[in-house]
């Protein structure tokens, strides 16, 4: 995948790194280039997001969190769609209580950092993604026999308004039965409130034009 690192590398200014561990974009799409054990899906343990609307500007915070029950050490992966208008601000992995956290640096000392990384065989990953497509934010960890990982990621944006109204969408998709799966809201408008609608939860497919069954939300609305 060096090729396509490359390739996408050459279309960003700036990247986020985890200073020899990860080198990675601001936004974007991020894909590892590193050759651990082959990916299993290891069991969520929770996924929470909260986020805090203050007149259209709205700051989210998502937690992953995740266990190895097996015997040997394995991938664990996390990914999730952002709006074209989000950025993201900060990004922390914890690995069995050890905590990496990430900063925004150029992206030639991102590369050497990335590249310095891969040749001690640590885990690395030095991404982007092209102008124009959808960003996805996505990054494993290798743990180790019986451990844990946490991912956060922190993103901010201003929610366009039309027609006297705005749209607030985040993407929960932890694809298995997650034992605390909580979302957050809260929004603070000068000008009051005329009007709040909690949508039903809508699949990747119906996203995409096709069929797709839509659930409602177990949702509980409440006002200071």
């Amino acid at each position: 995948r060096e090729g396509n690192m490359d390739e996408l590398g050459r279309v960003l200014a700036r990247y986020l790194a985890l200073p020899c561990l990860l080198a990675l974009p601001p936004w974007g799409e991020y894909f590892a280039t590193v050759t651990p054990p082959p990916l299993s899906q290891l069991p969520m343990t929770s996924f929470t997001v909260s986020s805090a609307i203050i007149s259209r500007y709205a700051s989210t915070r998502v937690c992953c969190a995740m266990h190895n029950p097996h015997p040997a050490p394995r991938q664990a992966a996390f990914d999730l769609d952002l709006s074209p208008a989000a950025f993201i601000t900060n990004f922390t992995l914890t690995v069995d209580g050890k905590v990496y956290a990430a900063e925004v640096m150029e992206k030639h000392r991102a590369k050497e950092l990335y590249e310095a990384a891969r040749k001690q065989g640590k885990t690395a990953a030095h991404v982007g993604t092209k102008e124009q497509e959808a960003q996805r934010f996505r990054v494993t960890a290798t743990v180790a026999a019986n451990g844990h990982v946490s991912f956060e990621l922190r993103y901010e944006e201003l929610l366009q308004r039309r027609l006297g109204t705005y749209r607030y969408a985040v993407a929960v998709r932890p694809r298995q039965v997650v034992a605390e799966l909580r979302v957050e809201l809260s929004i603070t408008e000068r000008a009051g409130i005329g009007d709040l609608r909690v949508l039903p939860f809508q699949p990747a497919d119906a996203r995409r034009g096709t069929s797709g069954t839509v659930t409602a939300p177990s949702a509980a609305v409440t006002a200071p």
